[in-house]
């Protein structure tokens, strides 16, 4: 049974933080409110994954730890990539690159695990697999493009920010809420896609642009 002071403290910090993340989502970039909101969305993000690994003491869940990696590395990605300037902000990028790359490969291995059954939950390791991929390739790219020049990504950026709450948003409905009609894999599978298009195309929006030094 957990504490209900921590499931409390778990239900509303979360939803403050989804809810400024809702609102830096929609809000003008770069504006007060979009960077307030999006330090909500982190501070709230971060106190949900403390409380989550808290929870795991009494019931372990694998795609919760998923989901709480997933968040912490993205969020991260996120402000070192505005961050670009600072020396710490590199180290941590070169650092963080081993989580999309197990984020990548432990899904994949769940399902090769147990083929060649094919079913839907295969198909939701297979999104979650393609989609850390994907960070892996977008990682390496940028790491060696601060080589040549270290001009902000906001477009990088807000990527990594759409997906982190993009996780946020499956969090809770994965487990957070009950619904009888909506499939466990539903709530992985369809939040992803969803989140990876808004994601990319915010991130073409915002392409990098090369400042003449």
């Amino acid at each position: 049974m957990h504490d209900p002071t921590i499931v409390m403290i778990h239900i509303i910090i979360g939803s403050i933080g989804l809810l400024g993340g809702f609102v830096s989502l929609f809000s003008t970039k770069g504006s007060k409110i979009h960077k307030n909101g999006g330090w909500i969305f982190i501070s709230g993000m971060i106190v949900a994954i403390i409380s989550t690994l808290m929870f795991m003491r009494d019931n372990f869940l694998p795609l919760a730890i998923i989901m709480c990696i997933a968040s912490f590395y993205l969020m991260v990605s996120a402000v070192t990539t505005i961050r670009v300037k600072s020396r710490w902000a590199i180290t941590l990028d070169y650092i963080f690159l081993i989580f999309p790359l197990v984020l990548f490969v432990f899904p994949l291995m769940n399902m090769m695990r147990n083929l060649p059954d094919f079913t839907f939950v295969s198909l939701g390791q297979i999104v979650l697999s393609l989609t850390f991929l994907y960070c892996v390739i977008d990682d390496v790219q940028y790491l060696r493009r601060l080589k040549k020049s270290q001009t902000p990504n906001i477009g990088r950026h807000l990527f990594k920010m759409i997906l982190a709450f993009t996780f946020g948003i499956m969090a809770v409905l994965r487990i957070g809420v009950k619904v009888d009609f909506i499939d466990l894999e539903f709530t992985v599978i369809v939040p992803l896609i969803v989140g990876m298009i808004i994601a990319l195309n915010m991130k073409r929006k915002f392409p990098i642009i090369e400042l003449s030094s």
